[in-house]
């Protein structure tokens, strides 16, 4: 059975998911001083692979170099905006 998905994600996919596990247990070698951090790391897991399914199915043949290259690197800074936030919504709080 072939797979109706482009070869071309495959590296970015791989170099994505290896930072995210990366991500993960980094987490687990820090104490933590609330669940901020883990609701932010959630969310951006969720929001990204869901966005990496968006792309897939809108282009599952030939991927441009810019989905490319979101799904390569696209988790850290969402990580990041979604960690700021969160400590927005907890100080206005």
């Amino acid at each position: 059975m072939r797979s109706t998905v482009s070869q071309t994600y495959h590296e970015p996919v791989m170099i994505s998911a290896f930072l995210q596990v990366l991500v993960a247990a980094g987490l687990a070698a820090v104490p933590h001083k609330g669940p901020v951090l883990h609701v932010a790391v959630f969310g951006a897991f969720l929001a990204y692979w869901a966005s990496v399914a968006l792309i897939m199915v809108r282009r599952p043949d030939t991927p441009s170099p810019r989905d490319c290259l979101y799904i390569r690197v696209g988790f850290p800074p969402l990580l990041g905006v979604l960690y700021v936030l969160s400590m927005m919504m907890i100080d206005a709080g």
